[in-house]
This record gives C-alpha cells, structure tokens and sequence, in this order.
C-alpha cells in the first residue's frame, strides 16, 4: 500500500521537474544577481536586499548602513531554480541621523521578474537609487543585463 503523502510528494516533484522554463529565465542553469546600490540622498539609509522565489516567501541576504552621496554593490545571490522565478526586494530605512538612529521614512520595491536576455546574460545587474531630501525621498529600481 502506497503512503499518500509520499505519492503526493513525488508527484509535486514530476509536475516540477516537467514544467517548462520561466521565459525570463530561459536559457540559464543558474541566475546570480548583483544589487547595486547608491544613496543620493542627504541621510543615511540602512538597506536590506532580500530573495525569493515565486512560491515562496523573503529571505534577507545582506543588510548594511550606507553613507550619503556613496554606493555598495557587493550585494550577490545565486538562484539555482531560475524556472522557479527568482525575485529581488530591497527595503531602505532613511534615518534621522546615523544608522543607529530612528528612522524618518521607509521605502520598499522589488522586482519580480528577474530578465536574462533569452539566456543570454544569467548574470543580470539590479540598479537600486536611494535618493531625496528634506522628507521627500524615493527608491527606484531597474534591471540590467
């Protein structure tokens, strides 16, 4: 007698297994992301850059301080489902003062349909522009590849 847990599993994984490639995804084994981002702003920010797919929910996998009028871009993470639809959040705490202070505002955008160019780039770049003064600040996302 066959476990119905078990036959469910395996057949979640055959169904996984046979679905076709996402189309942004096309092409790839593996997508890696890079996250660039810069704080044009006259506050310093504290930035979180999360990951996800589409069936499943956010994992933060950096998070630092960045001073105004700089950048970091040393935020990478590899998908090695890219038919699963891999995602990219990033949240930014604009401060009242330095990083360990309160914070005045908080933005937040994602992008979730990470663009390969037909497989041709499995290494897209996501811009991230923290910018804004005097309370009226934004983040703005693009995709590179």
């Amino acid at each position: 007698m066959t476990n119905p847990a078990i036959a469910i599993s395996l057949l979640a994984m055959v169904t996984l297994a046979s679905a076709p490639l996402a189309a942004s995804a096309k092409g790839c084994t593996s997508v890696t992301t890079q996250v660039m981002l810069r704080n044009t702003s006259d506050r310093d920010v504290w930035a979180d850059v999360s990951w996800a797919y589409k069936t499943t929910r956010w994992n933060i996998y950096k998070a630092f301080c960045i001073t105004p009028k700089s950048q970091y871009a040393q935020a990478y993470e590899r998908y090695n489902h890219p038919e699963l639809g891999p995602q990219v959040r990033v949240r930014a705490e604009i401060k009242q003062g330095d990083c360990r202070s309160r914070t005045q505002r908080t933005l937040s955008g994602d992008i979730r349909t990470i663009n390969t160019n037909g497989g041709r780039n499995c290494l897209p770049q996501i811009h991230a522009n923290i910018s804004g003064t005097n309370g009226g600040y934004t983040l703005r996302l693009s995709q590179q590849y």
